[in-house]
């Protein structure tokens, strides 16, 4: 399984200072600023879950998705149906810069 209950990647409860994952921590490099995971919606949700449990939810009206602000000022979003066609969950981190992944629905 990609991910569980544990925390992001399978380790420690999130804590600050920064939340969000480094880029090259999940995933494999996909386009530009994209890493790629495959497992589709729920592996999306699940990941975006574990992080959004710690923050607020900021998600604008009309917005294909949920967007959540973190204790350490970071954003974590899904986008249900990306540019690509498929979810994204994406971060946006003091520390790590701005980055997402594309969950495809391959095996």
């Amino acid at each position: 399984m990609l991910v569980d209950n544990a925390g992001p990647c399978g380790g420690e409860p999130l804590q600050g200072p920064e939340m969000v994952p480094a880029k090259n921590s999940l995933g494999t490099p996909g386009i530009g600023r994209a890493q790629e995971l495959p497992g589709g919606m729920p592996v999306a949700q699940a990941l975006f879950d574990q992080y959004a449990q710690y923050g607020t939810d900021i998600t604008p009206e009309g917005f294909g998705g949920q967007r959540f602000l973190l204790p350490d000022g970071s954003i974590v979003q899904i986008r249900y149906v990306s540019g690509q066609l498929d979810p994204a969950v994406e971060f946006n981190g003091s520390v790590t810069g701005s980055w997402k992944i594309h969950f495809g629905f391959g095996p």
